[in-house]
């Protein structure tokens, strides 16, 4: 993975059942091996099915906003969002309840002259399984986890969308898994918003309706000074009290 990403995004691994440390994500046992589709192609373009990208995440990319060396603010918080519906697949083999989670989005190929493919990655979530932590002691802020969740606690949901362009190793490659894959990122935009209730922890009455939103921009062609050192010059994660402005 991109060192740049990689230092923004928060991606630990456990076992379904148990609370990960900063993160909520999970591997997956037994992933779905994608198929390569027949697509529509003009020139040197091709058009592919969002699965063959969602069906090969064997976990899911949490976001970050810590305080960052370059003198920027923010509130040491973290939010997880179920982009390709790996969470929601989670909690129903738990035996929890079916969140109605639908994925929907479109892959766009363009071959280079050096053999390789530029891709760009539209993925939209509805019914999204979100969650948001502080990011330093872990503590559940927003939302329940999802082994909670397949125990009968209410889940936060929401909508999101991952817009992210990157460099494949050939035209009509298999799509990489942002997990285990050294992937060589142009750009990438994360937007998502989720309503669901507060946890004590944020200094409200457990229970109270809440509001989570996140935005991240990863520019990595950028200059890599002031707001881009880190490769993302945007990035905001907040948990309001619903009806609070």
């Amino acid at each position: 993975m991109n060192h740049h990403l990689f230092s923004r995004i928060s991606v630990l691994t456990t076992v379904f059942g148990v609370l990960a440390c900063r993160g909520d994500v999970t591997n997956v046992t037994a992933a779905r091996t994608p198929t390569l589709r027949a697509s529509s192609s003009a020139g040197n373009t091709t058009k592919r099915p969002v699965t063959d990208f969602t069906d090969v995440q064997t976990v899911l990319v949490g976001w970050s906003a810590p305080e960052q060396p370059t003198g920027a603010r923010a509130d040491n918080l973290f939010m997880l969002m179920d982009y390709t519906g790996l969470r929601n697949r989670q909690i129903i083999a738990g035996g929890g309840p079916d969140l109605g989670t639908t994925i929907s989005g479109s892959i766009t190929e363009r071959a280079l002259d050096d053999g390789t493919a530029e891709v760009h990655v539209v993925v939209h979530a509805d019914n999204a399984f979100s969650i948001g932590r502080d990011l330093l002691t872990n503590v559940i802020l927003f939302g329940h986890s999802a082994p909670q969740v397949t125990a009968g606690a209410d889940v936060a949901l929401g909508q999101c969308d991952f817009d992210l362009t990157f460099i494949n190793s050939a035209p009509g490659a298999p799509m990489p898994d942002l997990a285990t894959t050294n992937v060589t990122f142009k750009n990438l935009f994360f937007r998502g918003s989720a309503e669901g209730t507060l946890r004590a922890a944020f200094g409200v009455p457990d229970g109270t309706p809440g509001h989570g939103h996140v935005v991240q921009n990863g520019l990595f062609n950028a200059s890599g000074q002031g707001a881009t050192a880190d490769g993302f010059p945007a990035e905001l994660i907040t948990f309001k009290v619903v009806g609070n402005n």
